[in-house]
């Protein structure tokens, strides 16, 4: 019944209530076809059939704009007066009837945020926990009134008994809303049934300082891992945030503590060449030669990135340019392996010591031979980068075949 949508559209509400005179309770409409229910009165039962769609061609876009609705959610989804939305109700709608994409009338009311209208849904029974999705059930109503912000929204549904689910902390967006879930018995220390997740963490990913503040005042705890052994500290280096790693730091965090694989806060900051955020965790008692699972040290990555800066940064502050991984390769092997001209040139300069032994024994003695070699050995300057250049082709050209 393309007529009662138009009216709808319109905020028509003598034409609405003519076809609620009708008993229509029901109507979705398909492309090609248009479908209307009625109720049966004391008089008699009436059925409209289903018809074949025989409009002309220049109508067609009036069933694709209406395509999939029932009366309810085309009206809310459009966000129509409450009185049309009541109207529709009144007349028997079905608060919880999904459109053809399985949404519910309440989430387009939510959306919108028209409280008028998800109040009117509420009291005629629609379904507060309905998700969007029948099969996600992670975008429930309550979770994009928390995502929008929408304080009276997101306490009505919670009085109309919401349930607080730990993920819906990812969409948190002010310290109003984390404040209402917390008032409302929201458990700051459950993990998301996905990657094991904390409220905590997902401030720290989110860059919210005042959220994470709010959680930690409330006893939020500061070493939680999730999944992947990932802690909030882990998470806010990870966002580059150095403000929310000072505050969980100077709430009792363990500025050492590594995920699963071993990799520390510190390690993170320096894969990520955040050079502020690494000087930052040394001073504040990170481990600056921790190792991860497979033996690499922040040293070790910061010459994988070839970022200068921060190799000698680290250098700078103590790191031991001598210590081996587990495969008993020092930075030196390294760089001589990856041909990184640079990082091996700075430790040669820095008194690297090419006595200690790699893979298959191999250390960079082995290549004293070459003049160039003992020229770097004994910290000649004569050196061209060229002849370096071509010296660590030479020896990363040995190691491959020894």
């Amino acid at each position: 019944m393309i007529e009662l949508f138009k009216a709808i559209e319109n905020d028509n509400s003598e034409l609405i209530k003519e076809f609620g005179k009708n008993g229509i309770n029901e109507i979705e409409t398909e492309r090609g076809k248009k479908t209307a229910q009625k109720t049966q009165t004391a008089q008699e039962t009436r059925e409209i059939a289903t018809t074949e769609k025989t409009t002309p061609e220049n109508e067609e876009y009036e069933y694709d704009k209406y395509f999939g609705h029932t009366p309810l959610t085309f009206a809310l989804e459009q966000n129509k007066s409450t009185e049309t939305i009541k109207l529709l109700l009144d007349d028997g709608a079905n608060a919880d009837k999904r459109n053809k994409w399985n949404k519910t009338p309440l989430m387009f009311a939510v959306k919108s945020g028209n409280v008028e209208s998800a109040k009117l849904l509420l009291d005629n029974g629609a379904d507060v926990n309905a998700p969007e999705d029948k099969d996600d059930i992670t975008d429930t109503p309550l979770m994009f009134a928390v995502k929008n912000g929408n304080v009276e929204l997101a306490q009505m549904l919670i009085n109309s008994s919401a349930e607080i689910y730990p993920w819906i902390w990812e969409n948190v967006v002010n310290v109003e809303i984390a404040k209402l879930l917390i008032d409302n018995g929201a458990d700051i220390h459950a993990k998301d049934s996905v990657f094991g997740r904390t409220p905590l963490m997902f401030a720290a990913l989110n860059n919210k300082t005042e959220i994470a503040k709010m959680l930690i005042e409330n006893g939020a705890d500061v070493d939680a891992t999730d999944s992947s052994g990932r802690t909030p500290l882990i998470f806010s280096v990870k966002n580059n945030s150095i403000e929310i790693a000072r505050l969980l730091i100077e709430n009792g965090a363990d500025v050492n503590t590594g995920n699963d694989y071993g990799v520390t806060p510190l390690i993170f900051a320096v894969k990520d060449k955040n050079i502020d955020l690494a000087e930052f965790l040394i001073n504040n008692g990170a481990k600056i030669d921790a190792t991860d699972n497979s033996g690499r040290t922040p040293l070790i990555y910061a010459e994988e990135n070839e970022n200068i800066e921060i190799f000698k940064m680290l250098i700078e502050n103590g790191a031991n340019i001598n210590m081996k991984n587990l495969q008993g390769d020092t930075p030196l092997i390294w760089a001589i392996k990856g041909n990184k001209h640079e990082i091996a040139k700075l430790l040669l300069e820095k008194e690297h010591n090419i006595g200690i032994k790699g893979k298959f024994g191999l250390n960079a003695k082995n290549f004293s031979n070459f003049p160039e070699i003992k020229l770097l050995m004994k910290g000649g300057s004569g050196c061209s980068s060229v002849i370096f250049g071509i010296f660590l082709f030479v020896i990363a050209v040995v190691w491959c075949f020894c």
